[in-house]
């Protein structure tokens, strides 16, 4: 009787096996497809952006749902190793500043599968219309920009370049920004800084 729980085990747990394998070779065959396409990168003009659909990152928190930005990335940091214990694997990731139309900035960060498809489409300096991702709380010891909350962009966020030589909102912004200090921290500034 045992012998024949075991046969019928091994036949059920045979079809799992087979789809298990399928999923494995779908999702390589669309990192594939993926990577063809990476090359394709799509430019639009600022015009095509429904901006209704836009939140400004200042309006982001952990229960924002449908992200949708338009944000220029001002700083794109080397790609970093680590160890992640949740997963228990060496793991990467990919972090860079992003500022939107107010000149409000927020770190954002991808990470392994992610960077591979998304890296060579994000370059500094340049302006993209985001959809996707979430946010998290942020760790203010691990980053420049001291804001409650990050993002984090996965397998599912859509990234497309701006037509940054059409663009208007951000010229008037770099020229405004400031950084806020502590009063106590003042006595470490530049003059005219």
């Amino acid at each position: 009787e045992i012998e024949n729980k075991k046969k019928q085990t091994k036949k059920l747990l045979k079809p799992l096996k087979i789809l298990n394998e399928l999923g494995k070779c779908m999702k390589e065959l669309e990192l594939i497809s993926m990577s063809e396409n990476e090359n394709k990168i799509k430019i639009i003009n600022p015009d095509e952006i429904d901006m209704k659909t836009v939140i400004n990152l200042s309006q982001i928190s952990t229960f924002t749902k449908n992200i949708c930005l338009y944000v220029k990335i001002t700083r794109k940091f080397p790609q970093r190793k680590f160890y992640n214990k949740t997963a228990n694997k060496q793991s990467r990731l990919l972090s860079f500043d992003l500022m939107d139309t107010s000149g409000f900035e927020m770190q954002a960060i991808i990470f392994d599968e992610t960077i591979e498809r998304l890296s060579p489409i994000l370059e500094e300096g340049n302006i993209y219309y985001i959809k996707g991702g979430y946010a998290k709380f942020n760790d203010k010891r691990f980053t420049n920009i001291k804001t409650d909350y990050r993002l984090i962009f996965d397998y599912n966020t859509q990234v497309t370049q701006v037509n940054k030589n059409l663009d208007t909102y951000f010229e008037k912004n770099e020229k405004d920004k400031i950084d806020i200090v502590k009063i106590e921290d003042l006595h470490n500034c530049k003059q005219n800084q």
